[in-house]
């Protein structure tokens, strides 16, 4: 069987959810017909699990800093020279651009090269006039685009994406190994909160994420069920998110609430966090294309209480596997936790339900599948200017 050689790009070096679904896709393709090249940023975490997880590896001249334009125009430059690179040094056949950021500097790449690219969306653009510009230009130019929702693949649509060239793909839960996590894990929670329910939330914490939402929620809740623990597993990235933390943390004090919240930060034991937790809940104010929080908690069998946006209302079968709320309502989100706390029995039953649901759409295998369906689409059918390469050469013969 011939083996293919696929560069899977990323923009930035730290790791978030978008790269984790990569790096999981890019480990079920260990024992198949690709040639794993990997291209990232090497002044961050990525790089070194790259390494582990790719059968080669090449630095991407992208920093991953919040530097000015000018700075910036000259790193996408300098990217789509060490990507045209790779790409002869290697002989790639497709490439893989795993984030919007990572497509705008595939795409003219693949074109002047004759190279397939594949745009991996796992973001939900703002309606603005140069996202509008760039989905219009760069839907033309790859062969096709992955969405890993409805709510991601809509959001293009709006902005003029091609249709033909849009597919939605959910991302895959790894369920073996989310269960040995889970398993192996300590009794963190019970450390904290005794005999009393707990309430998790795991995400970054910054303003989009709608940790303030859950903290104005405590009070109702608390006044029905007084000995619930809430544990805030995360943290800020950037300077506005540590600020947003510090103030989060003010509120709580001053709210008297601190013996009721405990802030964990980043852990990589969240999958046993999840497994001790009562309700787990999910606080997006803009819209989630596919949170990752999600899916591993319904895989593990919890109830979730989400906002109802995004692609959220794809995974969470309202009021089956779990709760929706109204975005940034903190009494309704409120009313959806006690609802919970307050019937055990149905809480097992929702739980083994979204166990079921996650099994059925969100595995693994299935996305590994429809990924490699894609690959071999195409990698079958020329590009429109490899078309007119070959037709060129045949008239030569």
């Amino acid at each position: 069987m011939k083996k293919h050689n696929v560069l899977y790009l990323n923009h930035i070096g730290r790791i978030s959810g978008a790269e984790i679904v990569q790096m999981r896709l890019v480990e079920q393709l260990a024992d198949t017909n690709i040639h794993r090249v990997g291209m990232c940023p090497d002044d961050g975490e990525l790089y070194p699990r790259y390494k582990q997880v790719m059968d080669v590896v090449e630095p991407l001249p992208m920093t991953s800093n919040d530097a000015g334009w000018l700075s910036k125009a000259r790193d996408y430059a300098a990217s789509m020279a060490a990507v045209r690179w790779a790409v002869r040094r290697h002989k790639i056949d497709l490439i893989h651009a795993n984030t919007f950021r990572s497509a705008l500097i595939a795409a003219p790449v693949g074109r002047l090269m004759g190279v397939p690219v594949i745009w991996h969306m796992h973001d939900i653009l703002k309606k603005k006039l140069r996202n509008s510009m760039l989905v219009w230009l760069y839907s033309r130019l790859v062969q096709a685009i992955v969405c890993v929702s409805d709510a991601t693949a809509q959001g293009l649509l709006r902005l003029g994406a091609q249709p033909e060239k849009v597919q939605k793909i959910y991302n895959g839960v790894p369920l073996s190994e989310l269960e040995a996590k889970a398993a192996s894990a300590d009794d963190v929670l019970g450390k904290y909160n005794g005999r009393g329910p707990a309430v998790v939330m795991v995400g970054q914490i910054t303003p989009w994420k709608g940790q303030d939402v859950l903290l104005n929620a405590m009070p109702g809740i608390l006044q029905k069920s007084p000995k619930t623990h809430f544990f805030f597993v995360g943290d800020g990235m950037q300077n506005a998110d540590r600020q947003y933390k510090a103030d989060l943390q003010r509120q709580t004090q001053a709210n008297g609430l601190d013996e009721h919240v405990t802030w964990l930060g980043f852990r990589d034991d969240v999958p046993g966090i999840m497994r001790q937790a009562d309700v787990i809940v999910h606080c997006s104010v803009y819209p989630d294309p596919l949170p990752t929080v999600v899916l591993e908690g319904m895989a593990l069998e919890k109830v979730l209480v989400a906002s109802h946006i995004g692609g959220v209302a794809e995974m969470v079968a309202d009021q089956e596997t779990g709760y929706l709320f109204s975005p940034g309502d903190s009494q309704n989100l409120a009313d959806k936790v006690i609802e919970v706390l307050e019937n055990p029995e149905t809480r097992t039953q929702m739980g083994r339900r979204a166990g079921q649901r996650i099994r059925s759409l969100f595995s693994m295998e299935t996305n590994v599948q429809a990924i490699q369906a894609l690959y071999r689409n195409v990698l079958s059918a020329p590009v429109p200017w490899q078309k007119r390469h070959l037709h060129q050469e045949a008239g030569r013969l």
